[in-house]
């Protein structure tokens, strides 16, 4: 591969993981369907990861290479190729644009409703319309768990982009207000936030001053606030969702799931973006998220979901 001017590391594995350890005798031995396989792992997969173009253009120039040798090898010709006897049957595919074109249009009460709400989003209508919602009567009828599921679909489609602070910025904003607008659809309440339950919101005391609530709020939660300063990943409006949610400690953050944590970090996320107007501010912010994340994983035992097996 390193004498043809081919060689990666991701496309080495793929190969070897299809029994082509020697390209000149084992390219004769792989079929139409195997190379198929080899093609979308090599490309569809890995273009998730890489986000330039230009290494997508060297990627594709490799394997597009490879192509060539594995059809020399193994005789198999664009224009020869059997056809399964299951693709007689077979429509000849869409055109892209005319698919896209056919889902914006498949639930335009749907779409309009969004619209007017302000929580229009192409990928979070392509979920809802592959789900069979087609306008707000049926939007009523989701419950919390599919509500949880369209979200992470709607993710996975962006995860692409979703490393970009200000593209991550606007899709949480959407989808707070879509939340809200299902939740007042639904009359599905926010949930308590603790696995299994936990002890309710302490009963509202009597109004203090800005500052005196401040400073008793920082003195009964004080074992989290040192959790947060000792790991540092103090922030105080991250201080305050926490509390908010019945998080005190570090024993409390054992029990928070994970859809309840993207429920903290994307809150504290839209509404610090939203006062924050230089980048390197939000890039710090993100930092810390990040970093608080990685922190609350440890005491909690939860793996980070993977998203390109969730995609898949």
């Amino acid at each position: 591969m390193r004498d043809e001017g081919v060689y990666d590391k991701d496309l080495e594995e793929i190969l070897a993981s299809f029994g082509i350890v020697d390209p000149e005798a084992d390219f004769a031995n792989i079929t139409e369907d195997q190379w198929d396989e080899i093609f979308r792992l090599a490309t569809v997969e890995r273009f998730k990861e890489l986000k330039d173009q230009q290494s997508r253009d060297r990627l594709e120039k490799k394997i597009f290479k490879i192509e060539k040798a594995w059809r020399q090898q193994s005789g198999l010709k664009k224009s020869n190729i059997k056809k399964h006897a299951d693709d007689e049957e077979k429509k000849p595919e869409k055109n892209a644009a005319a698919e896209q074109a056919k889902l914006m249009g498949a639930a335009m009460d749907l779409k309009k409703a969004m619209q007017k709400e302000g929580v229009f989003d192409k990928d979070l209508y392509q979920v809802l319309v592959e789900d069979g919602y087609k306008d707000e009567e049926d939007l009523k009828k989701i419950k919390q768990v599919d509500f949880d599921e369209i979200n992470r679909r709607v993710r996975v489609l962006r995860a692409e982009e979703i490393k970009d602070p200000n593209a991550k910025l606007r899709l949480e904003q959407v989808m707070v207000k879509w939340e809200k607008y299902w939740r007042r659809l639904s009359g599905v309440k926010n949930t308590n936030i603790k696995k299994g339950g936990g002890d309710a919101a302490p009963a509202k005391k009597k109004e203090l001053a800005p500052k005196e609530e401040e400073n008793e709020v920082l003195e009964a939660n004080k074992q989290l606030k040192e959790w947060m300063r000792t790991n540092e990943v103090w922030e105080k409006d991250l201080f305050n969702a926490l509390v908010a949610r019945g998080v005190k400690s570090e024993d409390d953050l054992k029990g928070v799931d994970e859809t309840s944590m993207d429920d903290i970090l994307r809150t504290v996320r839209v509404e610090r973006f939203s006062e924050l107007k230089d980048q390197a501010s939000r890039q710090r912010l993100e930092k810390l998220l990040m970093n608080f994340e990685k922190e609350w994983r440890k005491v909690s035992g939860i793996k980070k979901t993977n998203i390109k097996k969730a995609a898949n």
